[in-house]
């Protein structure tokens, strides 16, 4: 989390960046990371999660708390993903009002 807040910190004050409109991006770990700091409620606009573990560390524990707009993009047929971890993640976010 302080990683996170520090690289949050140094891309907002860097001058060629608009402090009012951030994105994350992350492939792997760094897509669970993305999203778990959005639904931790850090001020974000939108995350892009690619080929990310979807039993994220911080899920959002109640309406309103994410911010972001979420892109989720698992393959299918990914075998480290289960159905069960999709749908599981589907109702977490559909309870918590999240835009994914």
């Amino acid at each position: 989390k302080a990683r996170f807040e520090s690289a949050l910190e140094q891309l907002k004050n860097h001058p060629n960046v608009d402090p009012e409109r951030i994105g994350v991006v992350g492939y792997c770990f760094g897509g669970t990371m993305a999203m778990s700091m959005a639904n931790a409620g850090y001020d974000l606009d939108v995350v892009g999660a690619f080929h990310a573990g979807l039993q994220l560390p911080i899920m959002p524990d109640s309406a309103g708390v994410v911010k972001a707009k979420i892109l989720v993009a698992n393959g299918a047929d990914d075998p480290w993903v289960s159905e069960q971890q999709v749908s599981d993640l589907k109702m977490v976010m559909d309870e918590a009002g999240v835009d994914f």
